[in-house]
């Protein structure tokens, strides 16, 4: 009824309490990815930094041996020396494949800056939630860095473009961990993540002066902030939306995620800016509990007709022992009658503790 997953994901977690998303990046998924990245077996790297915790996932080649990479990864790991001593150590964990199990939306009349800083404050919140372990934004742009010459400045400092846009590769994509794209007299930069405002880009060391004094990039260039162009647009209730997905990994049901979620549902809505809505557009909890029941009820079903059967048996041994003159015909109509009533009793409860929406009461 349900499918099955092969365990195909060695998950990294470490904890830093108090940290940013910014220092966890730079302290702990930095050096955690460059330690396992050569590690035989590893298909794709994920790595996810939050409010005081690191998180990172590597999805093993199929057909690999599970055990040695886990074990090769751990060992990786375990022999870096840069992590911050107030940082936990890192806990390993197996699990399967992961897959989306419910979506919030987020969304409003605002400017796409402040829906995509509303939605990423809503990933970091859920992502640092006991119980959930990864949560993605979904049709959110790539941020994109605008750098426009000044001519008068390039010819001042005597430069010429494909000078300028090699520099700019070396200083800014350490800074954005993106890609750059050159076009007479313009740069864009684009990368993922929260925003490293353009400010951050302008002060960037580009050249030495003659007194050797840095120039920063912002000096020789207008550098601005915005978002890559798209030709798809997410929607909402009408209006413009991103959307916030939460997976499942390993034990986790959607039961479990679905009760965390909705556990922070009211806080997260509370920090919402004005003019954003935050609502739950997919809950999968809802199915799989409806499948839950149904299975349960099979079962039970399958039992109560195994045991009306041996029950018909021992019924008409009760009666053949009566009609012989024999009082353990009576005792024995008891058992079965007690025993039909134990499992009525059962099936009471089993339905009471798993049917949808009955759920904390």
């Amino acid at each position: 009824m349900f499918p099955e997953f092969d365990i195909e994901v060695v998950q990294v977690t470490i904890s830093y309490p108090g940290a940013t998303p910014e220092d966890v990046e730079q302290s702990l998924l930095l050096p955690v990815e460059a330690a396992i990245a050569d590690v035989e077996g590893i298909d794709e790297l994920t790595a996810t930094a939050s409010e005081g915790s690191a998180n990172v996932s590597a999805t093993l080649i199929d057909g690999i041996d599970v055990m040695r990479a886990y074990q090769d990864i751990q060992q990786a790991v375990n022999a870096i020396t840069t992590l911050p001593s107030a940082a936990d150590p890192p806990r390993f964990t197996l699990a399967g494949r992961s897959r989306s199990v419910l979506s919030l939306q987020v969304y409003g009349q605002v400017g796409l800056e402040a829906l995509h800083d509303a939605a990423e404050d809503v990933r970091g919140k859920l992502q640092a939630t006991s119980g959930i372990s990864r949560v993605e934004l979904s049709g959110n742009r790539e941020r994109e860095i605008q750098v426009h010459l000044d001519e008068e400045a390039i010819e001042r400092y005597g430069l010429d473009h494909q000078e300028l846009a090699s520099r700019i590769a070396e200083e800014a994509l350490d800074l954005a961990s993106g890609q750059l794209t050159t076009a007479e007299g313009e740069w864009l930069i684009r990368y993922q993540g929260r925003r490293n405002s353009a400010e951050a880009f302008a002060e960037l060391p580009i050249l030495t002066s003659t007194q050797g004094a840095p120039i920063a990039l912002g000096e020789i260039a207008r550098v601005s902030g915005g978002f890559a162009e798209t030709d798809r647009e997410e929607f909402y209730n009408g209006q413009p939306g991103l959307s916030v997905d939460v997976y499942q990994i390993g034990d986790q049901t959607p039961t479990s995620i679905s009760e965390a979620v909705t556990g922070e549902l009211e806080r997260l809505r509370a920090g919402m800016p004005e003019g954003v809505s935050l609502d739950i557009s997919r809950d999968s909890s809802e199915i799989y509990e409806d499948r839950l029941s149904l299975l349960l009820k099979k079962c039970l079903d399958g039992a109560g007709a195994r045991i009306g059967a041996h029950g018909a048996v021992f019924r008409s041994a009760a009666g053949l022992l009566g009609h012989l003159g024999y009082s353990n015909g009576v005792s024995g109509r008891h058992a079965v009658s007690t025993l039909g009533w134990r499992l009525a009793q059962y099936d009471v409860d089993v339905r009471l503790h798993y049917r949808p929406g009955d759920r904390g009461g």
